[in-house]
């Protein structure tokens, strides 16, 4: 899943009055519960967090890479 995948999931799924929420299976919807609920939205910002993190440290790499073949 890319970020922003992620990222438009997240805005997707919001919490209703009292803070639970659901996801849309197929046949059947799954309730949670908030906490439940809260800790899939925080993985999912970390998870956009750990790509974008990712993508600096290879870019950096690639810099570096580059560098150091011109030396």
């Amino acid at each position: 899943m890319s970020k922003e995948e992620i990222l438009n999931l997240i805005e997707e799924i919001e919490p209703d009055k009292e803070g639970n929420g659901y996801i849309e299976c197929s046949q059947a919807t799954d309730y949670l519960d908030h906490g439940q609920y809260k800790r899939i939205v925080a993985a999912l910002k970390q998870n956009v967090e750990l790509q974008r993190k990712n993508e600096e440290l290879t870019t950096k790499l690639e810099v570096a890479e580059a560098q150091a073949m011109e030396s």
